[in-house]
């Protein structure tokens, strides 16, 4: 039986990965005669026999691909080996290609489909490449114009020198760049609380004037606010350059010592947030909400950072002079003028007893009674004095045991070298993947597509120029030998090529 059999040598498609979309039935025919390198008729009986032709073997083996007509159908199929039978004669053997003749021929369609790979915009899913480096791209500074020195006080006195008053009370004082215990100097000396008052003690990343409506107290040209309640700590509204997390970018937010503190998720982005004071006894923080919703954190919209707490030294001489020695020298005058008042309490009793003494040996009572009386107030007077007199040198010596004792640590603090400077207690940061791992992603994404997990209830939607893998139901007038091999190429992963 005589066929046509039509060889080509360079087509943009072949049997195995690469895989031909045409427009119709029409224009698939169009395109392989007008494509033909050589046609001619053979003798042929079936599908799967070798096939025969009168060519040179030097010509036959550049042909790999071909077509051979069966009545009103053509057969596709890719070269497989040519042998030479005689000379000018070679035997081709061939394998069918099952997509390019069923497509259009045999109705071949797909049906249910699990995507693996593909094209896809916009959102996708994070792809499985690790850069081997994340490279700095930008670090922007975030901060206010100035600082501020938060602070816990235990109590307080709401005037110089007055009462104390039970706290905690929350204080805030700015930061003249000086934020060591001389910062509290001018207030302590004044009496309106101590050092060892302090129980905590922070540098935070909010302006002074932004502590409203908190209670002021000034001393001079130094001013502080307090208040006692949670409700009205500052929060400050931050626009950033924007960052976003992708497969070769990572946004993140550091410190000033630049650890990371918070990494995007991946596919977001951020351009602005607020910062929320947050303070107790014990801690300072600040909330960072990407969206207005501060006490919201299950979404992962956000993250605390912890400002620097600051070393407070107790000074023995004024943490004594300001809680010790008043009470000291109070007491000890207090027990002088008891001891007198006891001494002369004890006056009569001994005139009682002289004048009796006097009665009894009949020298006269009242002899008796007026040396009893002046011995013992003299002896009182005499001692009250003498306590007066060396008083003020013990009070001495034990002024000068607490100005020449050891002052301690009450709150170890951080290192502040990072922050003295005119730097942020945030960096909003942009990482970039190393050059090498870029060139590779994008090679991956142009030759096999996105990696994906998409179910679809049919695939021919996805029948458009762009690398596919994926699992499909293959719907047709085929043979299952044949289907099976369409699915397989599928399975393996192929490059539509439109072919016009």
């Amino acid at each position: 039986m005589t066929h046509t059999l039509q060889l080509y040598k360079q087509l943009p498609f072949d049997n195995a990965s690469r895989m031909p979309l045409f427009a119709s039935l029409s224009t698939q025919n169009t395109y392989m005669s007008s494509h033909t390198d050589r046609s001619t008729e053979v003798n042929f009986n079936k599908i799967g026999d070798p096939i025969i032709v009168q060519i040179p073997y030097e010509e036959a083996i550049a042909y790999s691909y071909g077509r051979i007509s069966f009545g009103s159908k053509w057969i596709y199929f890719s070269v497989t080996d040519v042998n030479v039978i005689q000379e000018g004669k070679v035997e081709i053997s061939y394998k069918i290609d099952a997509w390019a003749t069923g497509r259009y021929q045999y109705n071949v369609t797909l049906g249910r489909t699990q995507v693996t790979r593909r094209n896809l915009t916009g959102e996708h899913p994070k792809q499985p490449i690790e850069p081997i480096d994340m490279r700095l791209v930008s670090a922007q500074l975030i901060k206010e114009d100035n600082q501020t020195v938060v602070f816990v006080l235990s109590q307080l006195k709401f005037t110089a020198g007055g009462t104390y008053n039970t706290g905690p009370f929350y204080c805030a004082i700015a930061s003249t760049g000086d934020i060591s215990n001389f910062l509290f100097k001018v207030l302590i000396d004044a009496g309106y609380f101590t050092t060892s008052d302090i129980v905590g003690a922070w540098l935070t990343p909010f302006d002074y004037s932004e502590f409203l409506n908190w209670q002021s107290i000034t001393e001079g040209t130094t001013e502080f606010k307090w208040t006692i309640g949670h409700w009205d700590f500052p929060h400050h509204h931050f626009v950033i350059n924007t960052l976003t997390t992708t497969d070769l970018e990572q946004g993140v937010f550091t410190d000033e010592k630049g650890n990371i503190l918070y990494t995007l998720p991946y596919n977001r982005t951020v351009s602005e947030f607020d910062a929320y004071l947050r303070v107790s006894a014990s801690t300072c923080q600040v909330a960072i909400r990407f969206v207005d919703t501060p006490y919201t954190t299950a979404d992962n919209n956000g993250f605390t950072v912890s400002c620097i707490p600051l070393d407070i030294i107790i000074d023995s001489w004024a943490d004594y002079c300001a809680r010790n020695r008043q009470y000291e020298k109070d007491l000890r005058s207090l027990q002088n003028q008891k001891a007198v008042v006891s001494s002369l309490a004890g006056v009569g009793e001994s005139g009682m007893q002289g004048a009796v003494a006097g009665g009894l040996t009949k020298a006269g009572g009242s002899v008796g009674a007026v040396a009893g009386l002046g011995i013992s107030a003299g002896s009182a007077l005499l001692s009250y004095g003498l306590n007066n007199y060396y008083d003020p040198r013990f009070q001495n010596l034990e002024d000068a045991k607490y100005k020449q004792a050891q002052d301690t640590l009450s709150l170890a603090g951080d290192t502040l070298t990072d922050a003295l400077r005119p730097v942020a207690f945030l960096y909003a940061v942009e990482l970039q993947a190393d050059h090498y791992t870029v060139e590779r992603y994008n090679d991956i994404i142009l030759n096999g597509g996105y990696y994906c997990n998409e179910y679809y209830s049919s695939g021919e939607f996805l029948m458009t120029p762009q690398p596919l893998q994926c699992n499909a139901e293959i719907i047709g007038e085929l043979p299952d030998n044949w289907k099976a091999q369409i699915y397989q190429r599928f399975a393996t992963g192929v490059k539509l090529i439109e072919v016009a």
